[in-house]
């Protein structure tokens, strides 16, 4: 328990990094009948981080190893979480038979509970009911405040976000809002403020931490509706790059499947673009970046030309200037 205590404290603090490798090492380390703890743990990370495949596999052995072993009462929470992972890679037939599997005792505990209005969220989305799955992250994020349960409601707070209904949450977690409330819980309600007003600006500042508290899908929502909505020339640019940054492990996130404009997609960087466009931005020179990268002079200006086309940039020193910074 004190294990898990301090991983949480990392989760709180916004130090995911610092989280997973500390998941990771107990599970590989740690005794056998907590392995089921940390697959758990390290599931939730890689489903808010958009890794839905990974956190598919992690949570269907959480469930396998704390139905052997489970000394902490999380098996109801990985069933669904589960059937979260299978509601997020399309199976919703999966999602609503390990929904109905979850035991009445398990929604006692208000993990299982948040978890479960999750799930049930996706599900009424992809079903065009957006304003019930809004309703239901509402009523669950309200409980678990009531609870005290700050840093697990502001998570399922970021799905109604997501899903392009902050309001449904922002006045909730205004309220709990303090001088002693948490990184992650205190980014969130920025965020959640930010997207109620439409401030983009605000909303893509917020994102280096956000990334840091591991909340990578909701960062990529972020910065995906800034791009397309924005009117703001550099936001546009700014999000353009971090999209890119986290394309390749949150792009499964079906909310933005819906949000993603043909605009943004064509826009997106390659992985080989962001490495190129990283090095310039360092004002490193072509030669410099070919020899580093073992391709020649002449492929490093081509891709140049590409980065600066699609982010409307005219060199490295505006390159250099989409850096985002947190506030």
């Amino acid at each position: 328990m004190l294990d898990l205590s301090e991983f949480l404290v990392a989760v709180a603090d916004g130090r995911i990094v610092d989280a997973h490798d500390f998941a990771a090492l107990r599970r590989a380390s740690g005794p056998t009948e907590a392995a089921g703890i940390w697959a758990y743990t390290l599931a939730l990370i890689h489903v808010h981080a958009g890794a839905h495949g990974k956190a598919e596999d992690l949570a269907e052995l959480a469930v396998r190893q704390l139905e052997w072993r489970d000394s902490t009462g999380l098996v109801g929470c990985a069933r669904a979480l589960s059937a979260t992972t299978a509601a997020l890679v399309g199976d919703v037939d999966l999602a609503r038979t390990r929904l109905a599997e979850l035991p009445a005792a398990s929604l006692q505990d208000v993990k299982t509970v948040l978890q479960r209005a999750e799930v049930l969220a996706w599900l009424d989305v992809s079903a065009g009911r957006r304003e019930e799955a809004a309703q239901r992250l509402r009523a669950a994020v309200e409980q678990a405040l009531a609870q005290e349960h700050d840093v697990l409601a502001a998570i399922t707070a970021t799905i109604a976000i997501r899903i392009g209904m902050p309001n449904a949450v922002f006045d909730v977690l205004k309220k709990s809002t303090s001088e002693r409330s948490s990184e992650i819980f205190t980014a969130v309600c920025q965020a959640a403020d930010a997207a109620s007003r439409e401030d983009h600006a605000v909303a893509v500042s917020l994102t280096s931490r956000l990334r840091a508290a591991g909340l990578d899908a909701f960062a990529l929502h972020l910065c995906s509706v800034a791009a397309a909505q924005s009117s703001d020339a550099m936001i546009r640019r700014r999000t353009l790059l971090v999209c890119a940054e986290l394309n390749e492990s949150a792009s499964a996130d079906p909310a933005l499947r819906q949000s993603q404009t043909k605009t943004l997609r064509v826009g997106l960087l390659s992985r080989r673009e962001l490495e190129i466009a990283h090095l310039a931005a360092r004002r490193i020179r072509s030669r410099h970046i070919a020899e580093q990268l073992g391709v020649s002079v002449r492929t490093v200006e081509n891709r140049l030309g590409n980065i600066y086309r699609k982010l409307e940039v005219n060199g490295r020193e505006e390159l250099a200037a989409l850096e985002v910074k947190s506030p």
